[in-house]
């Protein structure tokens, strides 16, 4: 996926948390759901963003959803984030995704 701008993100799964078939209706849902939350959270940091710099912050960001119990979330190294599911598909990932943006973000 694309924001305006220079900037990227990716999305990886590494599987559903709760044993779902990746193809069943339901892990198709919470997947669409995550993508939504994903990138309204992604927009409203990089509009922050903006609006403090006066210009698009230019980053790179890949996310890789992981089969983890909770909201949970571990940065792997400069623009590598694993996030479990269910933080995925929750607002809470807004602060997660600022504190990461704000340090990798041109």
């Amino acid at each position: 996926m694309d924001v305006p701008g220079d900037s990227t993100w990716v999305v990886t799964s590494t599987g559903t948390t709760d044993g779902l078939n990746p193809t069943s209706p339901e892990a198709v849902r919470q997947a669409d759901e995550a993508r939504a939350v994903v990138n309204e959270a992604l927009r409203e940091v990089v509009g922050d963003l903006t609006r403090e710099l006066g210009h698009e912050p230019v980053f790179h960001l890949h996310l890789v959803q992981i089969a983890a119990e909770g909201q949970v979330w571990r940065r792997v190294d400069a623009d590598t984030v694993e996030v479990s599911g269910e933080l995925m598909r929750s607002r809470h990932l807004i602060a997660p995704l600022e504190s990461v943006i704000r340090e990798i973000a041109r």
